[in-house]
């Protein structure tokens, strides 16, 4: 009910409605009533402030995602926004947004298919076991990830039609672009489906490690908030070609600057691949997580796990299949106990990156949340 009338009904889930306020920023009043099959109701109302924006420029917006515990590494729920305070490079800026409660979420998991099958059926299980400790209102997109050492597609052959996921067809497959953003679905029997086809004989594989980041990028920026992506990954994985070396995460190479040791081969240097589609992952401002099983020194997870805890992600070495399915319910857990934050960045005429540090005010509490943000211009309207 907007004002008193009524706006909309939703029978479906996820319930969600738009509604034209007009031009204008008014107050107005908004209630919300639910009816569950069993006939229990709830009720919320909410006043908008009306506001004044003739004359003030647009300005980019930052989320900043936080989880907050206490010493002994519990969830701290109840907070408010008086309980924080952001600084950007160093210097305080104004909070303009706080969200204590749940939020939609938007999570990429990808699956490391490549693996052997007793490893790739323990990650599996992981996801699942992410996947049901979800609420209802998150969406999924699933991703098969081949090989973790080379910057290409897949390079072992496959059958023609193999593995398409989340929409996205694969090195091998009879059609589309192995570079499609991935897509997401409320629809949970629909991903278990498609976790289990990960695992069948016939459709094993996937897009190469910097492949598959980028579309679950592609498919991450499309959605408003919440966005996460969480990488199952199998340790030491074999080979493909010789090792490439570990690169420091920084800034692809401009066209005018050619790469040392490829300019005359014309080949992109080992690594390279990886750390771009690093940094336009870091650049979407979503959070990684990594659970890895097995082993996880030099390259890929090296670069995996600074960019995991820059974005106030995890990086989890699992011992076992019990501890992969343990540390992915824990990362589910935690997306319900998240505080959402925005602030909008300071000199935004001047795009890139600026540190992030978010503070508790009481004692005792540790925040974990993105460390970095990359400001781009706002967008000039007509």
């Amino acid at each position: 009910f907007v004002d008193g009338r009524l706006g909309a009904t939703d029978r479906r889930a996820p319930y969600a409605t738009e509604i034209d306020f007009g031009g204008d920023i008014r107050r107005h009043t908004i209630i919300v009533t639910a009816q569950t099959a069993g006939g229990r109701r709830a009720k919320v109302s909410f006043i908008s402030r009306a506001a004044d924006l003739s004359g003030d420029p647009a300005v980019p917006i930052a989320l900043v995602p936080a989880i907050v515990r206490d010493a002994g590494g519990r969830f701290v729920d109840g907070l408010s926004v008086g309980d924080f305070v952001l600084l950007e490079n160093g210097d305080r800026r104004p909070i303009l947004h706080f969200d204590s409660a749940p939020i939609p979420q938007s999570i990429v998991l990808a699956v490391h298919a490549d693996a052997a099958d007793e490893t790739r059926r323990a990650l599996g299980r992981g996801a699942l076991g992410f996947a049901g400790s979800l609420m209802s209102f998150d969406s999924i997109a699933l991703l098969g990830v081949g090989s973790l050492t080379t910057d290409g597609p897949e390079t072992r052959p496959r059958a023609q039609g193999s593995l398409q996921l989340a929409g996205v067809t694969h090195p091998g497959a009879a059609e589309g672009p192995a570079e499609a953003a991935a897509e997401f679905s409320y629809d949970r029997a629909r991903f278990e489906r498609r976790l289990a086809d990960l695992d069948a004989g016939s459709d094993r594989g996937g897009l190469a490690l910097p492949a598959g980041l980028l579309s679950a990028t592609r498919g991450l920026l499309a959605r408003p908030r919440g966005r996460v992506l969480l990488l199952l990954l199998a340790g030491h994985a074999p080979l493909i070609g010789p090792p490439a070396p570990d690169p420091e995460l920084a800034p692809p190479a401009t066209s005018g600057r050619a790469a040392s040791g490829s300019a005359a081969s014309g080949q992109t240097p080992p690594g390279q691949a990886l750390a771009e589609a690093l940094e336009s992952f870091r650049k979407a401002g979503a959070t990684l997580h990594v659970v890895v099983l097995g082993g996880a020194d030099g390259f890929p997870f090296t670069s995996l796990r600074k960019v995991a805890e820059e974005t106030g992600g995890e990086f989890v070495v699992a011992a076992s299949a019990a501890d992969v399915e343990d540390t992915c319910r824990r990362l589910s857990e935690s997306l319900q106990h998240q505080y959402l934050l925005s602030y909008a960045p300071s000199n935004p005429d001047r795009e890139g990156w600026r540190s992030i540090e978010l503070r508790p005010r009481p004692p005792g509490l540790v925040v974990q949340s993105r460390r970095t943000c990359f400001a781009t211009q706002p967008a000039q309207l007509p």
